[in-house]
């Protein structure tokens, strides 16, 4: 049977109801709030006044925007004077670098070529050196090659984070290169492993002046390898002591084609603090050692 659902009603008889249909369901959509343009037309004399339109200009004012770099900041055309700055810096970071790896090179040559087989002789019945004579000649000299082989990896990641260590002989050099002044201030200050072996160079260089027999018969042999470029192990010894000066002299060209900030500490006062670490560092060494300015 039906169910039959009667509603009031204001007649006083009572109609059949129909009966009830169920439809399928349907989501009920909410009315949408009229967009602010449509508000506007709708109501436009309700918040406009007469009045107001006798203010209105009798043309209208149309602002354009202004235009944004895409840097945030006004784009202006390099001065010739900057351009040269920043080629000369470019050129000063180039030539810290190239030298520096010539320099790591020198020191792997002397570990490789003389210093290793002499050690290696050592447990022989026929050593070339004692181990007193091996101190005199290289003293510390392996605390300075391990400590340029990381600050010359750490100077590559700087700027040529592209470069395995040796292996590109020639990379492209850098447009813009990095700053040098956190990593030379992080590294210099280990530049004090110089001072045992540049104390001990003068002893080094009379010994290597009148070497024993079986010594000197070593070092004629090795210094006559096309790698070692005619030179003795006495000069690529002496490379050694003159690394530090010129540092000097790098930093003070790299100082120089550096911009000077005019408000805080900017890369031209860094950098002048990593050149008078080592200006102090080389003047102990050679006023503890007079000899050294012969070389």
């Amino acid at each position: 049977m039906t169910p039959r659902v009667s509603f009031p009603s204001t007649d006083s008889t009572n109609l059949p109801a129909a009966p009830i249909t169920h439809l399928p369901f349907r989501r009920i959509s909410l009315p949408s709030v009229p967009s602010s343009s449509l508000l506007s037309a709708q109501h436009r004399q309700s918040v406009a006044s007469f009045a107001s339109f006798d203010s209105l200009p009798e043309e209208p004012v149309v602002r354009r925007p202004k235009r944004r770099s895409l840097n945030g900041k006004h784009s202006r055309t390099p001065a010739p004077a900057d351009i040269a700055r920043e080629a000369k810096r470019t050129k000063v970071i180039r030539e810290f670098w190239d030298t520096e790896r010539s320099y790591v090179q020198g020191l792997d040559l002397v570990h490789d070529h003389f210093l290793t087989p002499i050690i290696a002789s050592l447990d022989t019945h026929r050593p070339l050196l004692t181990r007193t004579e091996l101190t005199a000649i290289f003293s510390n000299f392996i605390d300075i090659w391990n400590f340029h082989h990381a600050f010359f990896s750490a100077l590559t990641a700087l700027l040529y984070p592209s470069v395995s260590h040796l292996d590109v002989p020639h990379p492209p050099p850098s447009p813009n290169p990095a700053p040098l002044s956190a990593l030379l201030l992080s590294h210099f200050p280990y530049l004090s492993l110089y001072t045992p072996f540049i104390t001990a160079f003068p002893s080094s260089i009379s010994f290597l002046a009148h070497p024993p027999a079986p010594f000197a018969i070593f070092l004629r042999t090795q210094e006559r390898d096309p790698r070692c470029g005619q030179l003795k192990l006495t000069d690529w010894l002496l490379s050694i002591v003159q690394r530090c000066p010129r540092y000097v002299l790098l930093l003070r060209e790299l100082i120089n084609v550096e911009r000077r900030e005019k408000e805080g500490e900017g890369e031209w006062d860094r950098l002048g603090k990593v050149l008078t670490l080592v200006e102090k560092g080389e003047s102990r060494l050679f006023v503890r050692v007079p000899k050294l300015n012969d070389h």
